[in-house]
């Protein structure tokens, strides 16, 4: 009767020991469930990241692009405005250089007319003078005229 207790006993404790190892056998399959689920997560979230990154990479190379071409164009319109801004220089600098001319040419003209119109009154001091004495010979003409005959 011991050895029919004892087997029982064996046997009971058998039946708690298949229980317990079936037990966590489901808890072991639920475990791998998950963690196979979280790998497939996991796996999921490295594609999405690895997605992310390589789009964040062709922004920033779009985005250097895009600042270069930015870039080559504030060069261009400096390039630009600096020989606009050159080309006004010269223009006023050949302006002034006119007006200068122009300022001086008007003076120079200016003092030759005075020149001039001295020399132009002068003339005709000198032909009033030439025109009374021509005046006063063609008097005196005619007064020894007018006594020969008489």
């Amino acid at each position: 009767e011991a050895k029919v207790q004892s087997l029982r006993v064996i046997e009971e404790e058998k039946i708690a020991v298949e229980q317990s190892n079936a037990e966590l056998y489901r808890q072991l399959e639920v475990k791998l469930i998950e963690l196979t689920m979280m790998s497939h997560q996991q796996v999921a979230l490295v594609r999405t990241l690895a997605m992310d990154l390589h789009l964040a990479e062709e922004a920033e190379t779009k985005s250097a692009q895009s600042a270069a071409a930015h870039e080559a164009e504030r060069k261009s319109i400096a390039v630009q405005l600096a020989r606009a801004r050159d080309e006004i220089t010269m223009s006023n600098s050949t302006h002034e250089t006119q007006q200068n001319a122009s300022s001086i040419t008007i003076a120079d003209l200016e003092t030759r007319y005075g020149e001039l119109a001295a020399v132009v009154q002068s003339h005709e001091a000198k032909l009033l003078e030439r025109q009374q004495h021509i005046d006063s010979l063609v008097s005196t003409q005619k007064a020894c005229v007018v006594g020969d005959t008489a």
